[in-house]
């Protein structure tokens, strides 16, 4: 059999075609999978990453600490999230480190942060336990984006400690600890409670067991209530505008109609976005555009919930549909891809595109169109009761309100005729009957 000779890159040569060539052939000859879809995307948003930054076309020589460090700034000031910091730097890493494997480059990569590393899974670690004992028995932790979550906890737990956590570090002081070392990143209140409250849920399932003695007594900070925020009409025309013109596709469906469809379906059912990925062809009545959702793919897994798509949305389902395909909206990348889509397309729009204007403010936007036309946008969207509505779902710029400005006298204008208001008891004042007062 002829050998084939694959010339040996140099400092000089392209970062992009070393990952084509090199990385991804050479490198993942050793792994037990050859490298797919996703993988290539990530390495091509990592590149493009490292392009914009040096406003070149990156070389093998550019992978230098010092690009790395203003790469980690750059990501913290474009409010990247944790896990997008997390890959690219991972990724950077990497890529510099097969590079000196082969000889050609030198100085050899700096160990990614700690909060990248894996956690250890040494019996008597925290890991170890939740990932052996807790989450196998507690029928709550089964989806992949809880236990990503409890991973990404206990990995914050050893960024304050210093070292894997372990039981002997499960006390209140630590606890308070993470908590206040979280606060000082200006992470949001709701994600500095989420995550000390996984560490506090675990450590309580263990003391029930006795695995420890004592229960934790900390408490969640205070959450900010923030008002509710929908889309103007104004503000809709625009997403469904750029959808339509959206090159390019989605699994093989054209990306135009991929999306326009999904704001559709999001916009006649008022549904949770994990709803929508996870519908099917066989859920959907084509003829009559009821849509039958079972419990099973929704929050809380409680209650299968119907919905009716208007006929514009049938036709644009029917146009989109493949015989191959069993769902409707298939999408073989992950979550973090498409929110990163969805985020370009809001840019496009000339909207904000910030964690609050992700997929949920369609929900919150149609929960505020329905009530403000008089609905009840409670029974729509499957709530329990009003008040988890209007607290976190209904916009007072769509729905209104009563504002004192409106309604009351101004204090230096003209004095209101007196029979306009009925007197107020006081103990001077008796209490007039209706018939008295009118």
């Amino acid at each position: 059999m002829k050998t084939i000779t694959i010339p040996l890159p140099t400092p000089a040569t392209p970062l992009a075609e070393f990952i084509e060539r090199w990385y991804m052939t050479v490198a993942h000859g050793v792994r037990h999978t050859p490298p797919g879809l996703h993988t290539r995307y990530k390495m091509e948003t990592f590149v493009g990453m490292v392009t914009i930054h040096l406003q070149r076309t990156p070389l093998l020589s550019d992978l230098t600490a010092a690009n790395l460090e203003a790469l980690k700034a750059l990501w913290v000031q474009q409010g990247r999230g944790q896990v997008f910091r997390e890959v690219q730097e991972s990724m950077f890493v990497s890529v510099w480190r097969f590079a000196v494997d082969l000889n050609v480059l030198r100085d050899a990569p700096p160990r990614c942060s700690q909060l990248r590393m894996q956690l250890s899974e040494d019996e008597g670690t925290l890991w170890h336990i939740c990932k052996t004992k807790y989450i196998p028995t507690n029928v709550r932790v089964q989806s992949v984006n809880t236990i990503a979550h409890y991973r990404m906890s206990l990995k914050d737990m050893r960024d304050f400690l210093g070292h894997e956590p372990t039981t002997a570090d499960l006390t209140d002081d630590n606890i308070a600890g993470m908590t206040r070392m979280l606060m000082a990143k200006k992470l949001a209140a709701t994600t500095v409670n989420g995550a000390a409250g996984r560490i506090r849920a675990l450590w309580t399932w263990m003391a029930k067991r006795r695995l420890v003695e004592q229960f934790p007594v900390t408490q969640n900070i205070k959450e900010p209530k923030r008002v509710p925020r929908g889309w103007s009409q104004e503000d809709v025309a625009k997403i469904f505008a750029v959808c339509e013109d959206l090159p390019g596709t989605v699994n093989g469906v054209p990306a135009r109609l991929w999306w326009k469809g999904l704001h559709y379906v999001l916009w006649d059912t008022g549904a949770r976005i994990g709803e929508i990925l996870a519908l099917r062809w066989e859920w959907v009545n084509l003829e009559t555009g009821y849509v039958d959702i079972p419990a099973e793919v929704r929050k809380g897994q409680e209650r299968d919930m119907t919905y009716q798509l208007h006929e514009e949305t049938l036709r644009v389902l029917l146009s989109m549909r493949r015989p191959e395909d069993e769902l409707v909206f298939p999408f073989e990348k992950c979550a973090a891809t498409l929110y990163h889509r969805y985020r370009k397309i809001l840019l496009k729009a000339g909207l904000p595109s910030d964690r609050r204007c992700m997929f949920h403010k369609m929900r919150r936007t149609v929960a505020s169109h329905l009530q403000a036309g008089g609905h009840n946008a409670s029974q729509v969207l499957g709530h329990s009761s009003a008040a988890i509505t209007k607290e976190s779902y209904l916009d007072p710029h769509i729905v209104g309100m009563v504002s004192p400005s409106a309604v009351l006298f101004r204090p230096n204008g003209p004095q209101p005729e007196p029979e306009r208001y009925m007197p107020v008891a006081t103990k001077r004042t008796p209490v007039l009957s209706a018939e008295d007062w009118l």
